[in-house]
């Protein structure tokens, strides 16, 4: 059996994707049949220069021999499995299990389609992620990773495979609405994963945690006044 934390690739993923949290009930990762992938069926939007469309469905299937998570006293999961792509998958889930609605805005966010279910308090920041055209770069990053290091890009195919895995569980009724989609809450129901969707989240996080901007407009006022 394999850590998580020996995986190959599993920072270069985590990097992207956010970390998990405790909980103190443990998932039960199914290891049963595979489920048919699962499309993502974002709404289009207009009035800003980048529409987030619908990006590639996840490939992985399922894992291919069982996965053991443990949850320690701390609430935290351990995860094993007997490879890198089966321990991706379990990763996400578990993820999903932990902050599903912390995911769901994350995501969200980096689509630029918060006011969907925020409300128009988020239009401005939306704007904002399209006119920066976020989900374009984004998909850029899903296509060039898949392309130059195609062993990372099915380990994120994996991991969006199992944070889906559990979104359908919630959606059928399976498992309770976890905190936030609740009717007393925001009152809405969360979507499928597509295998972009981590790497917009990516270059979300670049964009705000880099100053280029300050140092573009500072360059352009000393053009301009120059």
């Amino acid at each position: 059996m394999r850590p998580l934390f020996s995986c190959a690739g599993s920072l270069f993923a985590l990097t992207f994707a956010m970390a998990g949290c405790g909980s103190s009930s443990p998932p039960e990762v199914d290891a049963g049949p595979r489920d048919a992938p699962v499309v993502d069926v974002m709404p289009q939007s207009t009035g800003c220069q980048e529409t987030p469309t619908a990006g590639p469905e996840p490939t992985f299937r399922g894992p291919s021999a069982p996965v053991e998570v443990i949850r320690d006293g701390m609430g935290i999961p351990h995860i094993y499995a007997q490879n890198d792509e089966d321990l991706f998958f379990a990763s996400g889930y578990t993820q999903a299990v932990d902050r599903l609605f912390q995911m769901e805005l994350m995501r969200r966010t980096a689509r630029g389609t918060l006011a969907e279910v925020l409300g128009r308090d988020k239009l401005a920041q939306d704007q904002l992620v399209r006119l920066m055209r976020v989900p374009y770069w984004g998909r850029e990053s899903g296509v060039r990773v898949r392309r130059e290091h195609p062993e990372i890009g099915r380990q994120f195919d994996a991991w969006v495979a199992g944070v889906n895995r559990r979104i359908a569980e919630v959606n059928r009724g399976t498992v309770p609405l976890p905190p936030g989609f609740r009717a007393s809450e925001f009152n809405f129901a969360p979507e499928p994963w597509n295998s972009d969707d981590p790497y917009l989240i990516g270059r979300l996080l670049l964009f705000r945690n880099a100053n280029q901007l300050d140092y573009d407009v500072l360059a352009t006022l000393t053009r301009t006044l120059a």
